[in-house]
């Protein structure tokens, strides 16, 4: 009999038009992580699990997902890659697949993950980066929004940004950086959010992304934003929470979030290594500084 092997996957993928990373009951929604097993099925001939590092939503996207799942088949590792997009669609795509310690875990082994939050700021939208940002019309002040990223970082409870995966989970994150940075464009720029955190609770990004744009733009004072994080440690009732969630966490679209990079080393991986913002955008880290090599990608 053949002993059982663990394969770790990179995986990119455009999540406009799928129902997020995780598999959902009804089949005719498509997910990354169906799409992935039925791959591996046709590929290997036996049901495969593919676990994720990150379960991201419907509509973001991912251009440093780590999958891994476990079988007794003797396929190359330097082969699953290309056998597997063989059975893909085109938004799909692996990039990297190899041999992993037999106990790995994508999700749990995680110590950190970087996602990137894109947004347009143009008086006019775009037709091909409408799919990876947030057309943003109007004004906004950078400085006051990096002045907000760094009293962000450290270790807080989220409520008023998102919800745990599982009911009465934790909502205590530790989110090691937080960065804004921009790019010029003819008319307008691009600028980018960045965070890495140890984990994300359920539409955190997003939230915190649309409290940022409200400092941003004007519609509300940084201090709002604290006093949230603040009102998350001390005792309140469930409604003087939900209010404070409804002031300060809009949830933007999922179009402008992309999941860069899941790290296995000692936290944090840093956002120096994000690159410039349309490497992003393209796709194009087919190599993180660190790759995939060994435990500590």
């Amino acid at each position: 009999m053949r002993a059982t092997r663990t394969l770790r996957l990179r995986v990119q993928y455009d999540g406009t038009g799928l129902y997020g990373f995780q598999r959902q009951r009804d089949p005719s929604k498509p997910t990354v992580q169906g799409l992935l097993e039925e791959a591996g099925r046709r590929l290997l001939g036996h049901p495969v699990r593919m676990v994720g590092a990150g379960r991201t939503d419907a509509g973001v996207h991912a251009v440093g997902q780590v999958v891994h799942f476990r079988t007794s088949q003797a396929v190359p590792a330097e082969r699953i890659a290309q056998a597997l997009n063989h059975r893909l669609p085109p938004a799909v795509r692996v990039v990297e697949a190899q041999e992993a310690d037999p106990g790995f875990h994508a999700r749990r082994d995680a110590t950190s993950r970087i996602y990137c939050y894109h947004v347009l700021q143009h008086p006019l939208p775009s037709a091909l980066l409408g799919r990876f940002s947030l057309w943003w019309p109007g004004p906004l002040q950078l400085a006051a929004m990096s002045c907000l990223a760094a009293q962000l970082v450290g270790r807080h409870r989220f409520d008023a940004f998102g919800s745990p995966t599982r009911p009465g989970g934790s909502t205590a994150r530790t989110l090691f950086d937080c960065r804004v940075d921009a790019e010029p464009m003819a008319g307008g720029r691009l600028v980018r959010i960045c965070f890495e955190a140890d984990a994300f609770l359920y539409r955190m990004v997003r939230r915190l992304v649309g409290a940022m744009l409200a400092v941003g733009s004007g519609r509300l004072q940084a201090g709002d934003v604290l006093d949230a994080l603040d009102e998350s440690r001390r005792a309140g009732s469930p409604g003087e929470r939900a209010g404070r969630r409804r002031m300060v966490a809009q949830t933007v679209s999922p179009a402008g979030l992309v999941l860069v990079h899941v790290h296995y080393g000692p936290p944090p991986a840093g956002l120096d290594g994000c690159g410039r913002i349309l490497d992003t955008l393209a796709g194009l880290w087919l190599e993180w500084p660190r790759g995939l090599g060994g435990h500590d990608g």
